[in-house]
């Protein structure tokens, strides 16, 4: 009996989350489809673990089928489904296709959902990995049929709720895109190649990505943030680039602390970095490598700077804009650096923190604020915004071409000063001494005011010339 009421618990737990999909796609359909829908949705699903149970064991020797990347893809799609169906509720279903997207959705739920179900129930049920029989068949029928009037209780009342709360919606799509991603990393394929670059954070990478799905949608359904949907989407992309990157950073970081033999030469992770790797000099992690986080800034300043046709560009917009863009970055760098220092630390240590490395990170902030300024005063060349990118990409480039000269010709030491690039190598090399921070903020005002000042100035007139 107690293996019974193990099955009809563990059923119950993890049949929730079909329910959800299922009451999700169905709640903008005529009630009479919907109540159709989630009652064959739902019944479907223990036809599937019986099926699953017994192909299970036969599925799960064949290595190059992957069964859980595929069940994580397979949710994947059906989060993505749920989010784009939620998104166009207000559009009449049957031109968007009427119940074709649901029922796919919940053919791909019950069949994702369904195996981690049956394997779940297979682990309760058999005993030592044994074969089970007639009776242990006859519990798992049993414990099925008694959940399915448990769950079209839930599907109704999950279903009013999703009518009533629209913020659940978002909520399950972060949990689903979480499951998703734990089913992908438990893949044995995947699991030798984390291993192997020492890659430990899956269950923190999964919840990542999870509150990431979710706050995506929030932030583009929202009518009042940041302009136009095409420029919320990007500031999503870019959100999603920076925590891909931070994500690299504690892989290159963990590796590089292993002090690991390349091609016969023994690498010190000091050394390389220039910095004791851990938690807390997880602020250090911005200027590795230098340019990326400036390319960033590149299409932040894209995405923010950008104003329609309609809208005559002056002064007083051109820095309201700057400060916008400011402030997105500050999210930008401070997600980077909190993800860094939380992977750093569970993989190293957190270390000690050097009050000094306080000085060096709001330093290297400001630096990415004068590569802001210096790309909003390039946009303000330009009408096309292409172009100004362009514009942008080519000013990294020259920079690093008049870096390696002015170092290297000794007459123009003293022009290297006015560069972001040559202070974003010099905090790297964390140099306890006032005289290089108090140079870049004279420099840094001098050139955000300039830049600024002249940018807002040619805005205007570039914008109106016809």
């Amino acid at each position: 009996m107690s293996i019974l009421i193990q099955v009809v618990l563990t059923n119950l737990l993890l049949s929730c989350d079909n329910v959800v999909i299922i009451a999700n796609v169905t709640k903008d359909l005529k009630q009479k489809q919907a109540k159709a829908l989630r009652f064959w949705g739902i019944c479907l699903a223990p036809l599937l673990v019986l099926l699953f149970i017994w192909l299970t064991s036969f599925l799960l020797t064949i290595s190059w089928i992957h069964v859980n990347i595929l069940g994580g893809v397979l949710l994947l799609y059906v989060n993505y489904n749920m989010l784009h169906h939620d998104g166009n509720k207000n559009i009449n279903s049957e031109s968007n296709g009427g119940i074709t997207l649901p029922i796919l959705s919940i053919i791909a739920a019950d069949l994702t959902l369904s195996l981690e179900n049956s394997i779940s129930i297979l682990s309760i049920v058999s005993k030592s990995g044994a074969m089970i029989g007639g009776k242990e068949i006859g519990q798992i029928i049993i414990a099925l049929l008694a959940g399915i009037p448990i769950l079209l209780f839930l599907g109704q009342t999950i279903s009013k709720l999703l009518d009533r709360y629209s913020f659940i919606t978002t909520l399950c799509a972060g949990y689903l895109t979480f499951m998703a991603m734990q089913m992908i990393f438990a893949d044995e394929s995947i699991c030798e190649f984390l291993h192997a670059i020492r890659f430990t954070l899956t269950t923190f990478t999964s919840i990542l990505i999870g509150i990431l799905v979710a706050a995506s949608s929030i932030f583009i359904s929202s009518q009042r943030q940041f302009g136009t949907r095409k420029r919320r989407k990007g500031m999503i992309a870019l959100g999603a680039a920076t925590i891909a990157y931070s994500l690299f950073t504690i892989i290159r970081i963990t590796y590089l602390n292993t002090n690991p033999i390349i091609d016969g030469v023994k690498f010190h992770a000091e050394q390389v970095l220039g910095f004791t790797p851990s938690g807390a000099n997880a602020i250090y992690a911005l200027s590795i490598p230098p340019h990326l986080f400036p390319i960033f800034m590149i299409f932040l300043s894209g995405m923010i700077y950008e104003t329609p046709a309609s809208k005559k560009m002056s002064f007083h917009l051109f820095i309201h804009k700057y400060r916008q863009s400011l402030f997105c970055m500050l999210l930008l760098i401070i997600s980077y650096t909190a993800i860094c220092m939380i992977g750093m630390t569970n993989n190293i240590g957190f270390g000690v923190l050097n009050p000094w490395s306080l000085v060096s990170f709001l330093s290297q902030i400001f630096i990415m604020a004068i590569y802001l300024a210096i790309f909003f005063f390039i946009r303000s060349l330009s009408r096309i915004k292409a172009v100004g990118t362009f514009g942008c990409l080519m000013f990294i480039l020259l920079e690093n071409l008049l870096f390696e000269i002015f170092w290297h010709v000794t007459p123009l030491h003293f022009f290297i000063i006015l560069l972001p690039d040559y202070y974003a190598h010099i905090l790297q090399l964390q140099l306890e001494n006032s005289i290089i921070p108090f140079q870049l903020l004279l420099v840094g005002i001098a050139t955000i005011v300039g830049t600024l000042w002249a940018g807002g100035i040619l805005s205007g007139k570039v914008k109106n010339i016809k």
